[in-house]
């Protein structure tokens, strides 16, 4: 039986999702997913394989169906294959996927998983990440990695990445995990540098790269919800 919890409004559901038991969602999550990202702020729709310039689901009149950039054509810059490939290699048992539904589709979607700190550096690809969470927060085995969380733009605002955000929360809570920690761009801002930010992470290690990438950090049963 799919947990759920208590929905934003009385059309809207938020249901736990997995790989093995998804009801059929996991075509709609991976289009969901796609159309998250196409879309503003990130507009990551069509790429460039040479440049790396993109382009967002906005531009579409723009480029048509065959565009052509550094003389080849652009690409999907999240193909349907790579986003199942990643959801089959990320939501696994351990992990806690929460998808956010409306008649009948998928709307909204919130993963993480439980991450061991011996390992984390190696994850994240940052030498001293691991040191920095045990001197913020003390030792632990486990932290709670909150790695996607997203909705359609046309249902924002109506607190549903909060209601996936929080049952995804209770769920490691259950788990005995403690220290939620996320990676994301902080200059500029991104959505979700300032939404977790909002919630009372910190930063407590940082990548020192062009994407100005850091790691946050908090006690997931002291945050300001």
């Amino acid at each position: 039986m799919l947990a759920t919890s208590t929905p934003p409004s009385d059309a809207i559901t938020v249901e736990r999702f997995t790989v093995a038991q998804n009801n059929g969602r996991l075509d709609q999550l991976v289009e969901c997913y796609r159309a998250v990202f196409a879309g503003h702020p990130w507009n990551e729709w069509r790429v460039c394989p040479v440049c790396r310039k993109k382009w967002g689901i906005s531009e579409r009149q723009l480029l048509g169906d065959s565009f052509e950039h550094c003389g080849v054509l652009v690409n999907d810059y999240w193909p349907a294959s790579k986003v199942l490939s990643d959801i089959r290699h990320e939501i696994t048992e351990k992990a806690s996927c929460w998808v956010t539904i409306l008649n009948n589709n998928v709307i909204g979607f919130c993963w993480g998983y439980p991450t061991p700190l011996a390992g984390f550096d190696e994850k994240l690809g940052l030498p001293g990440a691991a040191h920095a969470i045990r001197s913020a927060f003390g030792d632990a085995e486990l932290v709670a990695y909150q790695d996607e969380l997203g909705v359609l733009e046309a249902y924002r605002g109506r607190g549903l990445a909060k209601a996936m955000y929080l049952a995804r929360r209770q769920d490691f809570l259950s788990q005995g995990l403690t220290i939620g920690t996320v990676r994301t761009k902080r200059t500029p801002p991104s959505v979700t540098y300032s939404w977790f930010v909002n919630k009372g992470y910190k930063v407590v290690a940082e990548y020192h790269d062009a994407d100005d990438k850091v790691i946050l950090a908090s006690n997931i049963d002291e945050l300001q919800m």
